[in-house]
C-alpha cells in the first residue's frame, strides 16, 4: 500500500472517531454579583459563583455541561470558583472590564479542544485606556483539569466602542467582531487553527453613531448581526459574510435608544431592550411593514437578554434580584409569553445588566451517507458526486483524488470526506457496479493511402464477464466483419453494432484514418538542353526503405537518390516507386528536354529600294522548345515574337544591312542566323514651285532641276513624254517620274501652273483706312510684285 493511499485511510478512520455529541458548553452561567444560573436538568437553577461584574461577563462548561470556567475580562475564576492560576489582572489594568458592555468573550480555539481564548474589552470609564482589545490563552489539560492560563495580556487592537461578539465562520474558523469608536467601522478577526489573524477584516457599514453603551450580537445562523446604541440612538442591522468577514448592507430597524439584544432561537426575532430602563420590545423581521414589526412585550430595566439552553430568552427583572423570561420567543408579539422576574436568585446574589457573552463552538459533526448505483448500457465510466451542500471543500477520495467528482471506470467501493459549514465533516459512500456491460473501447491501425491494411479491433474492459456480438459495415451497408476485428480494410468510416444478451444496442461510427506516407522527389532543372545532367533527389519519407526509378526512356535505378542523362530530346515521365515496412506509394513527374536546330531564314528580296517592304521567313528545325525569336535588322530596329513566323521590313535609308535572326530557347544557349540586303537610294525630282504664264507669252520649260540633262534615268511625264524636258504653253497641273538603277527606283514630283496677267483697275477708291479700296493701283498686277506702273 502507498504511503499517500495510508495517510488517505488513516484521514479517513480518524474522523469516523469523532465523538457526535451536542457540545453543551453554555449550560452554566456566572454574572452579575455572586450570581449564575445551570441547566443541567433543563430548567434553569440559581447558583452561587464569585463572579463581580456590573455587566460584561462570560462563562464556558464542557461537551457534558460541567462548568469549566468563567471571567468578567480581568480576572478569570475555574469550576472551583477559584482565581485560575495566572488568571488576574488580564489587562494588567485592574479592574477595567467589569463595567464594559461586553468586556469579556470566551472562544474556544479551532482546531485544539483543551485551549481557549479569553478576549478583555476594557470600558468606557478607562478614559485614555478605553476601547483597549486583549487576548489571554487558557489551557484546560493544566493543574489536574482545572485549567491555567499561559498567555495573559495580549493587546491586538485599541480605539474601540464597548462592543464585542463572536461568530461562526463558513469554513472551520470564527470571527471575533468589535467595532471601531466615533466611526462605522467594524473590524473582524479571524480564528483558525493557525491562531488569530495578524490583522482585521474592516468594513463600513451603518449610520456610524452606535458608539459605546449597547452589544453587539449575531443571528444563530450568522448571517445577520444587530448592533444598538444606549446613549445615542438606533439599532441596525447588518449582513454578514462568515467566509470573508465583511460586514454590509445596513438597515435602520428603530430609531430608539436600546442596550441589550437577543434573537429568537429561528433568527426570526430580534428583541431589544430600551435604555434607559423602561420596555422590552420584540421587532418581528418577517412583518411586512414597520408599523407591524415593533410590539412592546413588558417592562425591562437596563439589561442585557441571553437565549438560554433551553430555547427561552432570559433578562434582568425589574429588581436585581431575579430573572425574566421570554418562554416562546419564535412566536410573534405577546404569544412569545414574556414572564417577568420569573426566577428568583439566590440570596447573596445579584445582577446588574449583564449576562455572559455568546459561546462560540465550532461543532465538528460527522455525517454519512450510502449509495449504490448501476451503471447503465455501455457505461465505460460512472460519475460519483458527493452529497455535497452549497458550501463545501476539502473533498478527498479513496483513491487520492481531490473535488467533488469523481470518474469512476471499474466496479467497487467508493468513499469521499469533504467538510460543509460550519465545519461538519461528511463521509459519502458508493458501491458501484457494471451489470450491463462497458462499451468497449477501439483501437484502430491505419490504412496506407494506396492499400487496404488498415485494422480495427473492439476490446473489453478486464473483468467484464458480459457477451458481446458484434456486426461491421462498410460505408455502402456490406457486412464486412462479425467479430471484434476488422482487418485488411481501406482507410473511411465504418459502422460498428454492438449487442448484449441483456438487450443493450448500439451503433458506433469507426474511423480507421489514413496513412499520409507519400514518395516524393525533386528534380533539379524540370526543362533541360540536351546533353545536361539531370539531379533527381529522393524526398520520401523515412518509412519507405526501397525504391525504383524510371526514366521513361528505357532505363531505370534502384539507388535512393541518383543522375541521369537524355540521349534525345523530348517529354519525359518519371516515375519513382517506394516500399517500406507498410506502405507502398509511386510519385510521377514530368520534365522537358530541349534539343535545338538550327535557325535561318529567307528573303523575298536580295535588293530593294528605299521605303519597299522586305519580308523575311524563318525556318527552324523540328525542335519546338523555342521561346523567343529576335530580328535586328541592322538598321538599329529589332523587333520580338514568340514564334518562328513570317515579318516584314522596310528601310529609310540606302546601303548595305546585316540581319540577325536570334532564336531564344527554354534551356538550351540561344542560336543566331545572318543575312544582309543591299537597299538603294531613290531618285530626286524636283520641278519648283507652282508659277503661272501669260496667253501669247513664250511657253515654261520644266524639267527635273535636282539632275544634270545627261544623268541616268528614265523620265515618264503624265503628257506621255519620255524626254529630259518638257515645253508648256497651257496652265494645268504636270506631273515627273523618274527611274533610276536596278531594281527600278522610282520618284515623282507635281507642278501646277495657273494663266494670269490680267488686271483690274477700280473706277473709285475710298482712302479712309478701312481696308477696302484704300489705295488707286492694278490689283493684278502689284498682287504679282509689279512696283512700278504707267497709267
Amino acid at each position: 500500500m502507498s504511503t499517500k493511499m495510508k495517510a488517505i485511510i488513516s484521514f479517513f478512520l480518524g474522523f469516523i472517531l469523532l465523538p457526535a455529541a451536542r457540545a453543551q458548553t453554555d449550560q452554566v452561567w456566572a454574572f452579575g454579583n455572586r450570581a449564575g444560573l445551570q441547566f443541567a436538568k433543563g430548567s434553569p437553577e440559581p447558583i452561587v459563583s464569585n463572579s463581580s461584574s456590573n455587566e460584561g461577563c462570560a462563562s464556558v462548561a464542557d461537551n457534558e455541561g460541567r462548568l469549566l470556567f468563567y471571567t468578567n475580562g480581568s480576572t478569570i475564576w475555574n469550576a472551583q470558583h477559584n482565581i485560575m492560576p495566572n488568571g488576574d489582572n488580564l489587562t494588567m489594568l485592574g479592574e477595567s472590564t467589569r463595567s464594559t458592555t461586553q468586556g469579556a468573550l470566551i472562544v474556544p480555539q479551532p482546531g485544539d479542544k483543551d485551549k481557549y481564548y479569553v478576549f478583555s474589552l476594557t470600558s468606557f470609564e478607562m478614559g485614555p485606556m478605553y476601547g483597549r482589545l486583549y487576548y489571554s490563552l487558557v489551557d484546560m489539560r493544566l493543574n489536574a483539569g482545572t485549567g491555567g492560563v499561559i498567555q495573559k495580556g495580549v493587546l491586538i487592537d485599541s480605539n474601540l466602542t464597548e462592543k464585542m461578539t463572536a461568530v461562526k465562520g463558513r469554513i472551520c474558523n470564527i470571527w471575533l467582531l468589535v467595532h471601531a469608536r466615533s466611526s462605522n467601522v467594524f473590524r473582524a478577526w479571524e480564528l483558525t487553527s493557525n491562531g488569530i489573524g495578524k490583522s482585521p477584516v474592516t468594513s463600513e457599514a451603518g449610520a456610524g453613531r452606535n458608539y459605546d453603551v449597547g452589544v453587539l450580537k449575531s443571528s444563530f445562523n450568522g448571517k445577520t448581526l444587530a448592533s444598538c446604541n444606549g446613549i445615542t440612538t438606533g439599532l441596525e442591522l447588518y449582513e454578514f459574510n462568515g467566509r470573508t468577514g465583511v460586514v454590509s448592507n445596513a438597515r435602520m430597524l428603530d430609531d430608539g435608544k436600546y442596550y441589550g439584544i437577543a434573537f429568537s432561537p429561528d433568527d426570526s426575532k430580534v428583541y431589544a431592550t430600551s435604555s434607559p430602563a423602561g420596555y422590552l420590545y420584540q421587532f418581528d423581521l418577517t412583518a411586512p411593514d414597520t408599523a407591524a414589526r415593533k410590539t412592546v412585550i413588558g417592562a425591562s430595566p437596563f439589561s442585557d437578554l441571553k437565549k438560554g439552553p433551553d430555547g427561552k430568552i432570559y433578562l434582568a427583572g425589574t429588581d436585581n434580584g431575579s430573572l425574566s423570561v421570554i418562554e416562546r420567543p419564535n412566536l410573534p408579539g405577546l404569544a412569545c409569553q414574556f414572564r417577568p422576574n420569573a426566577i428568583q436568585l439566590l440570596p447573596t446574589t445579584s445582577m446588574s445588566s449583564g449576562l455572559p457573552n455568546n459561546i462560540v463552538v465550532l461543532q465538528r459533526d460527522t455525517f454519512y451517507s450510502s449509495k449504490t448505483l448501476t451503471a447503465g448500457c455501455w457505461a465505460s465510466a460512472y460519475i460519483l458526486t458527493a452529497d455535497y451542500t452549497d458550501e463545501h471543500w476539502g473533498h478527498v477520495w479513496s483513491n487520492g483524488d481531490q473535488g467533488p467528482q469523481l470518474k469512476a471506470d471499474t466496479p467497487g467501493r467508493y468513499w469521499v470526506s469533504y467538510y460543509t459549514a460550519a465545519c461538519n465533516l461528511h463521509i459519502d459512500t458508493f458501491r458501484l457496479s457494471f451489470p450491463y456491460g462497458k462499451l468497449p473501447h477501439t483501437i484502430t491501425s491505419p490504412a496506407c493511402r494506396t492499400d487496404s491494411n488498415g485494422s480495427a479491433t473492439a476490446t473489453t474492459y478486464a473483468g467484464d464477464t458480459v457477451s458481446y456480438l458484434f456486426i461491421w459495415k462498410d460505408g455502402q451497408d456490406n457486412i464486412v466483419s462479425l467479430s471484434n476485428e476488422l482487418t485488411n480494410a481501406p482507410a473511411g468510416y465504418y459502422k460498428m453494432q454492438v449487442r448484449t444478451s441483456l438487450g443493450c444496442d448500439t451503433v458506433l461510427i469507426i474511423e480507421i484514418p489514413k496513412r499520409d506516407d507519400r514518395v516524393s522527389f525533386t528534380v533539379s532543372d524540370s526543362i533541360s538542353c540536351l546533353g545536361d545532367t539531370i539531379t533527381f533527389q529522393n524526398s520520401s519519407g523515412s518509412q519507405f526503405t526501397s525504391f525504383v526509378w524510371d526514366f521513361s526512356d528505357g532505363r531505370t535505378s534502384t539507388l535512393p537518390s541518383t543522375v541521369h542523362l537524355y540521349e534525345q530530346g523530348g517529354s519525359y515521365s518519371i516515375m519513382l516507386a517506394g516500399s517500406g515496412s507498410i506502405c507502398k506509394d509511386t510519385a510521377y513527374k514530368t520534365i522537358q528536354v530541349d534539343q535545338p536546330a538550327a535557325i535561318s531564314f529567307f528573303k523575298d528580296k536580295a535588293e530593294c529600294c528605299m521605303g519597299t517592304e522586305v519580308q523575311f521567313n524563318p525556318t527552324t528545325g523540328a525542335s519546338s522548345t523555342i521561346t523567343t525569336v529576335t530580328w535586328s535588322w541592322g538598321d538599329g530596329n529589332t523587333f520580338h515574337t514568340t514564334e518562328a513566323t513570317p515579318t516584314l521590313h522596310s528601310y529609310t535609308v540606302a546601303g548595305t544591312f546585316f540581319i540577325d535572326c536570334s532564336a531564344r530557347f527554354r534551356a538550351c544557349d540561344d542560336i543566331t542566323y545572318r543575312d544582309s540586303i543591299i537597299v538603294h537610294s531613290l531618285p530626286i525630282v524636283d520641278l519648283g514651285a507652282d508659277t503661272f504664264l501669260c496667253r501669247r507669252a513664250a511657253p515654261i520649260v520644266l524639267q527635273n532641276r535636282a539632275a544634270q540633262p545627261n544623268s541616268l534615268g528614265r523620265y515618264f511625264w503624265n503628257t506621255g513624254d519620255t524626254s529630259y524636258s518638257l515645253s508648256v504653253t497651257q496652265a494645268g497641273t504636270y506631273s515627273l517620274q523618274v527611274q533610276s538603277g536596278t531594281p527600278d527606283c522610282s520618284s515623282s514630283a507635281n507642278i501646277t501652273i495657273r494663266e494670269d496677267c490680267r488686271f483690274d483697275i477700280p473706277n473709285v477708291f475710298t482712302p479712309n483706312s478701312d481696308g477696302i479700296n484704300d489705295y488707286f493701283l492694278p490689283r493684278q498686277l502689284l498682287s504679282r510684285g509689279v512696283t512700278k506702273f504707267k497709267m
